[in-house]
């Protein structure tokens, strides 16, 4: 009998077959499921973030291009704090953002980045629009897959741009940096396992919930981030998502 997180998400993937099979692809910002999971909407603490994003990269023409979503108005725009941009990109700016402040590295400093379970594409639209130009690899499900491609089709010319899909963990080498943002913590144990004890990166942005479906993530990532003492680790309590971030960075060899 599946666990009720598998439950989940074999659910999610019949609600979002079915929409990719009988609705326009366009239409995606509307539907239901992808609101319920994954569009963020225009709450106070949206603003916060945004007040945040500005105060530390406000001067940086580099992050204000990033934030500008403009050329996809399907998605509602921000408030007056960042009228360019959508409340979804701003969440993800926001979570590289506090990545940036713990390892002091930018993004486009960076050879490979994974991210497991990447939404509609919304933080690989920012990477990559904050100059990163290697290899970009995304973990997800088929039916999210589509959209993904759709939504990044918008912004960039697929051929043009290194981003691969991978539906296997055997297909991933070591990287630069590992982005798992509520992904894992959503995951069964055995695929915690898999991707974060198998193969070590670089860097780690990751951020999960205490519990999902009554699985002990606490305990879970706990445990991870004590195994390997070869990482500086930064974790921060996020009270008004009432969920954690942990950011690792590799110690450096000194020889």
């Amino acid at each position: 009998m599946p666990t009720p997180e598998v439950e989940f998400w074999q659910r999610t993937r019949e609600t979002l077959r079915g929409l990719l099979l009988t609705s326009d692809i366009s239409t995606f910002p509307d539907w239901r499921i992808i609101r319920q999971t994954m569009l963020v909407s225009n709450r106070d603490s949206i603003r916060n973030k945004a007040k945040h994003i500005l105060s530390k990269h406000g001067l940086q023409e580099v992050w204000m291009n990033a934030l500008d979503t403009t050329s996809f108005p399907s998605i509602e725009r921000c408030d007056e704090w960042l009228t360019d941009s959508d409340a979804s990109t701003v969440q993800q700016a926001f979570h590289l953002s506090k990545w940036v402040d713990f390892t002091k590295l930018k993004v486009s400093s960076l050879n490979t980045i994974v991210e497991v379970g990447a939404g509609f594409g919304v933080m690989c639209r920012l990477i990559h629009k904050l100059g990163f130009v290697g290899e970009y690899y995304i973990y997800d499900l088929p039916e999210l897959r589509e959209i993904q491609k759709y939504y990044l089709s918008q912004f960039f010319d697929l051929k043009k741009v290194s981003i691969n899909w991978i539906t296997d963990i055997e297909e991933l080498k070591p990287c630069s940096l590992l982005i798992a943002l509520y992904s894992l913590s959503e995951s069964p144990l055995e695929t915690k396992e898999t991707w974060l004890e198998t193969i070590l990166h670089d860097n780690y942005l990751l951020a999960y919930q205490d519990d999902f479906k009554k699985m002990d993530n606490l305990h879970f990532f706990h445990t991870f981030m004590n195994n390997l003492r070869q990482y500086d680790w930064g974790k921060i309590y996020t009270p008004s998502e009432d969920s954690h971030y942990l950011f690792g960075k590799r110690h450096t060899e000194i020889i």
